[in-house]
């Protein structure tokens, strides 16, 4: 012991500078590896997060539900891979036929249909359609039978541009957004917005945010998708349409179906104006022709005139009376106008006219009628002039002439002219000769008869 205190009083500085190295030393260790620990710590909280946002299948409304944020991007490219790593090992227990939704892409059509399960594991029941864009290249959207794999807010893309809501089916193509030039809200490529509808993206299938919002809030991890063509056929459902954004709104870099607070479509709805309150029609009227009498014009959500879209509720156009009418307009995001009440009186000059028509023709066969009358009336006066000509004769050869005459009622004027002038000629003949014996007055009979029986 008293060596130990001699070596500790002769070399007191070296033990001490000794003793204050290994406190370091072990100070130091101490720290590193309460760093450790802490990291070790946040990547484990920041895994055990991401797989318990992408395999909850109701997320709040008021959670991000993206599994991707902001961040660097090294570190969000990492944290993408692990995330994907841990989200295929999760979808492999997945059984699609238990999850609520199936996902069809008609490619050719550029519209996507969203079939119910039955709860047997059927999916025939069609819920909604959706109008996208796909690949505007033939082969840039695959076909074939997927699944969705993981989520995303904010995804950087390809082209440099930027989704705000992405759901990813199948290697690099998602369903996304239309893009934004930058991480801005207010920075969307309106351009590429008013192309939904039609082939234009790189090969992912982009829908309006609120679409794309619909599909990771209702479509599980694990939702069977399915891409293929049929260009004659959209869907059960047909293509919706899409609201298009004018070139000098102010407003033009949002997209109008956010509903972000922020956002100034929100303050936005559709609009009915009408110059008239009232208006006269005839029964069987167009609805056009009675927008048109009222002065109607509606516009969109974004100030697009669609006035074929303002229905008339309350009025039978096949019906004479006065109807009070309600107009009624939703776009063609789901937007609904202000009611406008008119009064619509609906007549029936259309049936009138065609009494006055059919009393007019019943009028016109009546004198059609008088005057054919009369025509029958003037010949059959003069055939009985002609009749009474003829019997002014004195014996049976007159008698035997009128016959005759009579007979002929229907030849020529100018025949029965002549047969009168020679009955006129015989009978003076007769009336100038002495009384013939009796076989004298058949032999003159006989030629008589003859002489008619020639006549034109």
């Amino acid at each position: 012991m008293n060596k130990l205190k001699g070596f500790y009083l002769q070399n007191k500085q070296l033990v001490m500078l000794t003793a204050s190295v290994v406190i370091g030393v072990f100070l130091i260790f101490a720290i590193i590896a309460v760093i450790i620990n802490n990291n070790g710590g946040e990547k484990e909280g920041k895994a055990t997060s991401n797989k318990v946002a992408v395999t909850d299948d109701k997320k709040d409304d008021s959670t991000d539900i993206s599994t991707i944020d902001d961040g660097d991007e090294t570190e969000t490219a990492a944290l993408q891979e692990e995330t994907t790593e841990e989200q295929e090992t999760e979808r492999e227990t997945v059984d699609p036929y238990t999850l609520p939704y199936m996902i069809m892409v008609n490619r050719a059509a550029n519209c996507i249909t969203i079939y119910e399960n039955d709860g047997s594991g059927n999916f025939n029941n069609p819920i909604k359609a959706i109008v996208c864009s796909t690949g505007k290249e033939e082969g840039d959207t695959p076909l074939g039978k997927f699944s969705t794999l993981i989520s995303y807010k904010w995804l950087r893309m390809v082209d440099d541009s930027y989704g705000q809501y992405a759901y990813r089916f199948y290697g690099s193509i998602l369903f996304h957004s239309v893009p934004y030039f930058s991480q801005d809200k207010g920075d969307l490529e309106w351009e590429q917005f008013n192309k939904l509808g039609e082939a234009a993206s790189l090969g992912c299938v982009r829908v309006c945010v609120a679409d794309a919002m619909w599909l990771i809030d209702n479509c599980p991890v694990g939702t069977m998708v399915e891409v293929y063509d049929n260009a004659d056929d959209p869907g059960p459902l047909g293509k919706p349409e899409m609201i298009k954004i004018p070139e000098d709104s102010p407003y033009k870099g949002w997209d109008p179906t956010d509903p972000d607070k922020n956002n100034p479509w929100n303050n936005c709805k559709p609009e009915i104006k009408a110059n008239k309150t009232k208006a006269t029609v005839y029964v069987h009227a167009s609805e056009r022709t009675v927008l048109s009498e009222l002065g109607v014009t509606g516009y969109d959500t974004c100030g697009n005139e669609v006035t074929e879209k303002v229905s008339l509720g309350g009025l039978d156009i096949n019906r004479a009376g006065v109807y009070t009418v309600k107009l009624n307009l939703i776009d063609a995001i789901g937007r609904k106008a202000d009611e406008v009440i008119v009064t619509v009186e609906v007549k029936n000059k259309e049936v009138t006219t065609t009494q006055e028509k059919t009393t007019e023709n019943k009028t016109t066969t009546g004198e059609t009628g008088t005057k054919e009358d009369e025509s029958t009336t003037d010949m059959e006066s003069t055939g009985d002039n002609e009749s009474t000509e003829k019997t002014s004769g004195e014996n049976g050869q007159t008698t035997q002439e009128t016959t005759s005459q009579s007979e002929s009622t229907t030849t020529p004027e100018s025949t029965t002219t002549q047969e009168s002038d020679e009955t006129t000629d015989n009978n003076s003949e007769i009336n100038s000769t002495t009384k013939p014996s009796t076989d004298e007055n058949n032999s003159s009979e006989t030629e008589t008869t003859k002489a008619y029986s020639t006549a034109p």
